[in-house]
């Protein structure tokens, strides 16, 4: 990629640029994927452990994971 920019720097033409590249990588992968406008494509960094990461604190599973264990321990 000859010009670069943070994709959320849209006050330059890279800036501007990188965005729509991305935003064209998004739109393939959900093509070839056959994803439906209901589905969304979220890069997350370095791959799928950054992904599951991701989801796990945005669902907030290991705070439920640990109030699970906490009242296993109680009863």
């Amino acid at each position: 990629m000859p010009f670069y920019a943070n994709t959320h720097t849209l006050q330059s033409s890279a800036g501007r640029k990188t965005m729509a590249c991305r935003e064209d990588a998004r739109a393939i992968i959900k093509r070839v994927m056959g994803c439906s406008d209901k589905d969304a494509v979220v890069f997350v960094g370095s791959g799928s452990t950054s992904a599951s990461n991701l989801l796990v604190a945005k669902l907030k599973i290991k705070a439920i994971a640990d109030f699970v264990n906490l009242r296993q321990l109680v009863e």
